[in-house]
């Protein structure tokens, strides 16, 4: 099936059988990413003693219990409420369905050389995502695209979708990489990093405070504060799909919760 759909003033056709999902499913029995070594997403059967939710056990359906820590066990979307002692959930900020966007891929550098990132107690081998890579791309693509940004790294091997994080190592944003996301007015952000900021700041989170508006230090939303962005962590985007402009999908589980795990999905656009 394809529809219709006028972005700005431009005709687009989107093939929406041609979706590409982007998610990490969660392979309960199979391997699974994971950051900060956290306990594995698992699922069992729920049983009360007297009723078993297993059919192989003599239950009249199966019925599965689930854990899963959103952040660090695979593909999830957070909110602004990730930093605010106000409980803010994804579900009341997310307001976007189908959302124009940029699928863009860049090779991050050593920390050491760029002056976009303040080393302190970073390595100076971290690898950090520049300016320098966002603007390229942003200004590639007509503005109507620009609202949302999804960035794949290189290199991108096909054991992202089950690789461990521990405390470091993994590549993170610059400051001003995420200011110029601002510059742009990008509104959603998706990655296949664990996380944009340094997996070992110290809580810092810099990264993230920017992208909201949230003073160092503060968990408060202020007037500087922007509730409505999002950003989504640990996708996987394969090597046969082209950088360029799509839609997203951004399909979020129904959690009352500051993040959810999630499924985006890019659809291919051609002008009409």
């Amino acid at each position: 099936m394809k529809i219709t759909a006028q972005i700005s003033d431009v005709l687009y056709r989107v093939d929406i059988e041609r979706g590409i999902d982007i998610s990490i499913p969660i392979d309960f029995d199979g391997p699974q990413p994971n950051l900060y070594d956290v306990p594995t997403a698992s699922a069992g059967t729920f049983s009360d003693g007297s009723v078993s939710g297993d059919t192989r056990e003599g239950g009249s359906c199966n019925v599965t219990e689930v854990r899963i820590i959103p952040h660090c066990n695979g593909t999830h979307t957070e909110c602004i409420g990730h930093l605010t002692d106000k409980r803010l959930n994804i579900l009341d900020l997310l307001h976007d369905t189908l959302i124009p966007c940029l699928l863009a891929s860049v090779s991050p550098i050593a920390a050491s050389d760029t002056a976009e990132t303040v080393l302190d107690s970073l390595s100076p081998e971290n690898l950090v995502v520049t300016r320098q890579d966002i603007e390229y791309h942003l200004r590639r693509v007509p503005v109507e695209f620009r609202g949302c940004l999804v960035v794949r790294t290189f290199p991108n091997h096909q054991s992202k979708r089950f690789q461990h994080y521990g405390s470091g190592g993994a590549a993170f944003f610059s400051s001003a990489a995420i200011k110029a996301l601002l510059d742009h007015d990008v509104r959603h952000l998706v990655t296949d990093l664990p996380s944009i900021d340094p997996l070992d700041d110290g809580g810092k989170m810099l990264s993230h405070r920017i992208f909201w508006g949230i003073e160092e230090g503060c968990h408060d939303v202020t007037d500087r504060s922007d509730i409505h962005r999002t950003i989504t962590e640990l996708v996987y985007i394969p090597d046969s799909v082209e950088d360029g402009p799509y839609l997203l999908n951004l399909q979020v589980a129904p959690f009352m919760g500051e993040a959810t795990p999630s499924r985006p999905i890019l659809y291919p656009v051609e002008i009409v």
